[in-house]
């Protein structure tokens, strides 16, 4: 029997297994690779939006993977507004 390589859906939950580690480097490095095998899987957009979000050099680069994940998912929404209103007060932040 031959083991397959593992699919979008298998390094998503990679992802979220090292998140919850606390092994963040590795699960963004999971997430981006779960997308790069599937583009459109809006879960991998939500993981990886949201391992972005908790770094403010990251933050704005969360954002758009936030959007995609909040159009078919309810946690992506609810997670993209506060998200957003990290960067507003980032950016506020930066103006004084």
């Amino acid at each position: 029997m031959e083991i397959e390589k593992p699919g979008a859906l298998e390094l998503c939950n990679l992802a979220y297994a090292q998140a919850q580690l606390r092994r963040f480097p590795e699960a963004i490095e999971s997430a981006r690779a779960s997308l790069r095998m599937d583009s459109g899987y809006a879960q991998a957009h939500l993981v990886l939006g949201t391992l972005l979000a908790q770094d403010r050099k990251t933050l704005h680069e969360a954002i758009p993977h936030l959007e995609f994940a909040a159009r078919s998912l309810p946690a992506g929404a609810q997670i993209l507004r506060l998200a957003q209103k990290a960067l507003e007060n980032q950016v506020a932040q930066n103006a004084r």
